[in-house]
């Protein structure tokens, strides 16, 4: 009798010992869930910003940086009134901080692309017609319900013209989402030309493709120029050539989803 009292009471001390809840300093605050009324723009983008817990605020930034205690806090209705790419974060309460959350908005030139020739889209993500490229309109989240185009080859060109007046390169809406086998192009070349073809600026930007992400985002892949009057514009989409190793499609080819170029 006496051993199974001490191993009774060496268990009730041990559980005893344990802490009888989840400490608030070890939980980390939801993410800030951010509403965008209108991703592009021509006057104001208008950004809701949704209630907090536990005295928690949302910070945010505007220069690529995570958002601290020292950051701005958000307001619920923030007006934003140039391209912009914010991050925002929940902070605060005696809570461990939540995980950024990103929000990019661009406005939109006066000038309009007009599509020339385009690669066609594959099947079944070729239902709309290639001039919702240039229609100004952003797409939803759902690349099966709304305006994207999915493409499978390894080099994508699309030539627009341009109406004149001076531009300082383009932007390419893409849609990266790796869990559903879409990947963001690994490069974007933009040529300019004038009226006489002759080509008058050119830029690259590259895009670290093959690095693992979680989650489905929007990306806007940028060519800037100095500030050039073109009356044309060949733009180079380079594909990722296979699914990396990590992928669980390692080796097959991906897709890449685009919806919209404009000028900036």
């Amino acid at each position: 009798m006496k051993t199974i009292f001490s191993v009774a009471l060496f268990l009730i001390v041990t559980s005893c010992s344990q802490p009888p809840f989840l400490q608030a300093d070890a939980v980390a605050l939801s993410p800030p869930v951010i509403r965008v009324e209108n991703t592009f723009f021509t006057e104001t983008a208008s950004i809701s910003v949704g209630e907090t817990q536990g005295g928690s605020r949302v910070r945010y930034t505007v220069d690529g940086t995570v958002p601290t205690v020292e950051s701005p806090a958000a307001e619920r209705e923030m007006s934003v009134d140039k391209s912009q790419v914010l991050t925002f974060r929940t902070l605060g309460g005696g809570f461990l901080p939540s995980e950024p959350v990103e929000v990019e908005v661009l406005k939109l030139p006066a000038q309009r692309l007009t599509l020339i020739s385009a690669t066609p889209a594959a099947p079944p993500y070729n239902q709309v017609p290639d001039t919702v490229l240039a229609d100004r309109a952003k797409a939803g989240k759902n690349f099966r319900e709304t305006d994207w185009l999915g493409y499978q080859d390894s080099l994508l060109t699309f030539e627009f013209s341009l109406p004149g007046g001076p531009i300082n390169g383009i932007a390419v809406s893409v849609l990266e989402d790796q869990a559903s086998w879409i990947f963001a192009p690994a490069s974007l070349q933009a040529t300019f030309y004038d009226e006489a073809g002759k080509e008058i600026a050119s830029g690259q930007v590259d895009y670290p493709t093959e690095v693992e992400k979680s989650g489905s985002h929007f990306r806007f892949l940028r060519v800037n120029t100095e500030e050039v009057n073109a009356a044309r514009v060949l733009v180079e989409v380079v594909c990722l050539s296979r699914i990396p190793d990590w992928h669980p499609g390692a080796g097959e080819v991906g897709w890449v989803f685009l919806d919209e170029v404009v000028l900036r």
